[in-house]
């Protein structure tokens, strides 16, 4: 060590402080070290080296990926045509129903759709105009990005706006329709929604989804909603995967025999303010 740091401060000009004269690093105050850390990276022209020990990383690691910190939160590995990605989250899957053909087709369906969305029209990714949502006429429309997933799943047999198979109670406000669904083989319906509201469209949406899973008019359900990295962009206020993470304990205990029911946190794969804005009211087919 005592050659690197003579040849480095040889090349600099600098004077080769013989080791004698060097008090031990151990009896100078902390202060003192990194300062003598600083002016040495000065002299060299680059940044210090990180105070922390390779212990303090992996500590700080640990922690960061401790899996009770993000129950039951699988993150998915970033593939170049499906980055956007980022969690699936399980809520219930009983009787092991994810294993079965049926529910493994429906859920690479709903993936492979998620994938397909675009912006601008004809490229390979999705980069959006980072522009906050908050202003009005600001931000980036949020119903086109859910028409174009719809189509997507349309070109794979599923039905958009399907009525939902569950009656209220008598006086009662009726269930909305579902986004999309399908049946696998003699299974009841497989139903996915992009959320496009509020976080209180998003509790209805999982409360409806949960309803039919304890009926077994469903045999699987799958909300869609953004990170908190893309809402910024969206609609302001829109449901997002922050907001409903400190209830999603709720729907884990709901008494469902047999069934699928998660959540599918998706994100950009880009800012740019090179991109035009996804203007509310435009089409969703420009962003196939």
């Amino acid at each position: 060590m005592g050659d690197l740091f003579g040849s480095c401060l040889r090349e600099s000009g600098q004077r080769q402080v013989e080791p004698r004269d060097t008090p031990s690093s151990l009896s100078r105050p902390r202060s003192q070290q990194n300062m003598v850390v600083d002016d040495l990276a000065e002299r060299w022209g680059r940044p210090p080296p990180c105070r922390r020990t390779l212990s303090h990383r992996k500590a700080r690691t640990e922690s960061r990926c401790c899996p009770a910190a993000r129950l039951c939160v699988s993150p998915v590995p970033r593939e170049p045509q499906c980055v956007r990605i980022v969690e699936e989250i399980v809520l219930i899957n009983s009787d092991h129903y994810a294993e079965p053909p049926a529910c493994v087709a429906a859920l690479k369906e709903i993936r492979g759709a998620v994938a397909e969305v675009v912006w601008p029209p004809g490229a390979s990714t999705f980069t959006i105009f980072p522009q906050s949502g908050k202003k009005s006429g600001e931000g980036n429309g949020v119903v086109p990005i859910r028409t174009s997933f719809i189509l997507a799943l349309e070109r794979r047999g599923w039905h958009k706006e399907a009525l939902f198979p569950l009656e209220t109670d008598p006086g009662g406000a009726k269930f909305g329709s579902m986004d999309a669904a399908k049946s696998f083989g003699d299974e009841p319906p497989f139903l996915v929604e992009w959320e496009t509201g509020n976080i209180s469209s998003s509790h209805r949406a999982l409360n409806k989804m949960g309803l039919g899973l304890i009926a077994g008019v469903i045999s699987g359900a799958v909300l869609v909603v953004p990170t908190r990295a893309l809402a910024q962009y969206l609609t302001d206020r829109i449901g997002n995967l922050r907001e409903l993470m400190p209830y999603l304990n709720l729907w884990r205990a709901l008494p469902v025999a047999r069934g699928y029911f998660g959540i599918v946190a998706v994100e950009q794969d880009a800012t740019s303010t090179d991109v035009p804005r996804i203007t509310k009211g435009t089409d969703g087919r420009a962003l196939l």
